[in-house]
């Protein structure tokens, strides 16, 4: 049987007041009589809380009340009292409500339908759940189908195919991973940037793509072959770790194919430029020799001719020099 708080003190109280009622004197009503009167009435004030007609209803009787009792007696701590009374039964009933009434009354309709709803819904995720991984767990078992993989270690052709032997109908095609087989317009390089890009910077950005494509797989086969080790699958394992060194060749060829591409670039931009720097040095150097040329011609024009001086009488002296001085004879 549901039990609320509001509703037994309002009847309690109420009980009370009639008793004192029934047993007042011609005495006026006192202090404490008043406070039990408002209380009351703030215990109905806060019950008829739930509906708003009702509510307005009791505080106009309230009001009526109080209005009445002081035109009767004019007295306004009398007054003050019973609104005191009032304000401390509408908060000491709903203190009281919100602790006691969810222990003595049972779950309302709607909490029994937010109930059942949030159970029905966590069953309901709970089988969802349980379909999703069913199918997972089934094909992870170690009895499972093995894998054709065909791999060609070329990268200008060959292809990497895996397709599950798995009889159950399968909506998509099979998966295959043709990495050596993909060139730059199939999607690894887009149409924007391949258009601004040399052949060479295409061909080298392709090779790339590759090698990322096969260090993925390869980290693939890497986690798989844990998986099979951990399963006790020794077969798988065996496979998927030829399969991770296959990966791993191809990843290393498809960088050092890009490297040396890169070199070889590289060379021909050093071979251009260096031929373009000596045909400057020897134009630069031809042209000096022009002007050298040049100026020599200048400079002989210009100078005048002059003839080398006979030695002739420079001869003469040194022969008459040469003579012999006549002796003078002793005397």
């Amino acid at each position: 049987m549901p039990m609320y708080t509001a509703p037994a003190l309002l009847v309690g109280l109420g009980t009370r007041i009639l008793i004192d009622t029934v047993n007042q004197t011609a005495e006026p009503p006192t202090l404490g009589q008043s406070i039990l009167q408002g209380v009351w009435q703030g215990v109905a004030l806060q019950y008829a809380g739930k509906n708003t007609a009702a509510t307005l209803l009791v505080g106009a009787g309230i009001v009526v009340k109080l209005l009445f009792d002081f035109m009767a007696s004019q007295d306004a701590t009398r007054c003050m009292s019973t609104i005191i009374g009032v304000a401390l039964g509408v908060v000491g009933t709903d203190l009281l409500a919100s602790q006691f009434d969810p222990y003595f009354s049972p779950p309302s309709r709607s909490s029994r339908d937010r109930s059942s709803s949030k159970s029905y819904r966590t069953h309901e995720s709970r089988h969802r759940y349980d379909d999703d991984i069913k199918p997972q767990r089934s094909s992870r078992q170690p009895d499972r189908p093995a894998r054709s993989v065909q791999w060609r270690a070329s990268v200008q052709g060959g292809s990497v195919t895996t397709q599950p032997t798995d009889p159950r109908p399968q909506s998509s095609a099979a998966f295959t991973s043709d990495i050596t087989s993909v060139d730059s317009a199939t999607g690894l390089i887009s149409s924007r940037r391949a258009s601004s890009m040399t052949p060479l910077e295409r061909e080298i950005a392709a090779l790339r793509a590759r090698a990322s494509l096969a260090d993925s797989e390869r980290r693939r086969c890497r986690e798989e072959r844990k998986w099979a080790l951990s399963q006790g699958n020794l077969a798988l394992a065996s496979e998927l770790k030829a399969n991770y060194k296959r990966f791993k060749a191809l990843m290393e060829e498809c960088h050092r194919e890009a490297d040396a591409k890169l070199l070889e670039d590289a060379r021909e931009k050093d071979m251009k430029s260096g031929y373009e720097q000596s045909r400057q040095d020897i134009s630069s150097s031809n042209l000096r020799d022009q002007v050298a040329r040049i100026l020599r011609e200048e400079s002989s024009k210009n100078t005048p001719t002059t003839s080398t001086p006979r030695p002739e009488r420079r001869q003469r002296k040194i022969s008459s020099s040469s003579k012999p001085s006549p002796r003078t004879p002793n005397r």
